[in-house]
């Protein structure tokens, strides 16, 4: 029994933009966020899926009632498919979290899993929180197409859960751009990578590098 799943990324924010470290905090699509949404929506609107889950945060779930319009599926938000609460860190800038905080920093880049963002998670509790959740949705929907959109820190984690990598890899996982997606499927128990972070929708829309969570 084959569960398929398509896992898109949120569009641009403002914060992925000028560096700023969302985690948890509600944060808009930009103007070109919600331009990526669209694109995004047309690439997919021949697509079937059973079931639509996405991330409860605003920038996810925007994207994902974006692709919805073209479905006569309902979008369900599930908090495990949040990005990585990052705690006293939301709203700092990227660059300066080596000056403020060196032990997370050092914990970002060598992929320490239980170093735990001061009021936040740990690497270790995000990867668990997301793996559970995929294989949860794989058992509840087995045979069923799923589209799932999330954050770019917890998508690493499901291509990490997916080819079952070590988690001291985190720095050298693929990085996902905006509203890219990727899909998964998992036959008889078995996780299969199949395609990740194909942006050839936005070829006519700016598509910035974003490394920010």
């Amino acid at each position: 029994m084959t569960t398929e799943f398509v896992v898109v990324r949120h569009g641009e924010t403002d914060a992925n933009l000028n560096g700023i470290l969302q985690g948890q905090s509600d944060v808009p699509l930009n103007e070109l966020g919600l331009r990526q949404a669209g694109a995004v929506a047309e690439r997919l609107r021949h697509e079937h899926f059973d079931h639509i889950f996405s991330s409860d945060l605003s920038r996810a779930m925007v994207t994902a009632q974006t692709i919805a319009r073209f479905h006569s599926v309902p979008v369900v938000g599930l908090r495990a498919l949040r990005e990585w609460n990052l705690g006293v860190l939301q709203g700092g800038r990227w660059s300066d979290l080596r000056e403020k905080y060196p032990e997370v920093d050092r914990a970002f880049r060598e992929g320490s899993k239980e170093t735990k963002v001061p009021g936040g998670e740990s690497l270790s509790d995000l990867y668990q929180r997301v793996a559970d959740c995929l294989d949860e949705l794989a058992d509840r929907y087995e045979g069923k197409r799923l589209l799932l959109v999330s954050h770019g820190g917890a998508i690493k984690q499901m291509f990490r859960h997916v080819v079952c990598m070590d988690i001291g890899e985190f720095s050298r996982m693929p990085l996902t751009g905006n509203t890219g997606v990727s899909s998964f499927r998992r036959i008889d128990g078995q996780w299969q990578l199949v395609s990740w972070n194909d942006t050839t929708h936005l070829r006519d829309l700016k598509e910035s590098e974003s490394v920010t969570f």
